[in-house]
């Protein structure tokens, strides 16, 4: 929903909640840069090795790289909510 906000009439708000999630997880879209109608104009989707002459974007969709980071961080947290509750 947030990405059909921002294709149909360039949400401000819901552009800066993507760009931050794309920033932190290099990742492009919900489901990938195919979400996009204008992803040359998304400069948070571009790879580290993006040039005008070969843009470059992330291929993986937020949903996917916030999953992935949770799964490998799982441990933690599993851990730090177990304290939270141990020394309530």
């Amino acid at each position: 929903e947030t990405v059909e906000h921002i294709n149909s009439k360039m949400d401000n708000g819901a552009l800066l909640l993507m760009n931050f999630y794309q920033l932190r997880f290099k990742c492009c879209g919900c489901e990938g840069p195919n979400d996009y109608k204008n992803l040359s104009a998304i400069e948070t989707c571009r790879s580290s090795k993006w040039t005008p002459s070969n843009p470059i974007y992330y291929q993986t969709g937020c949903y996917q790289a916030i999953i992935e980071y949770l799964n490998s961080h799982l441990p933690i947290i599993i851990t730090f909510i177990c304290f939270m509750i141990l020394f309530k």
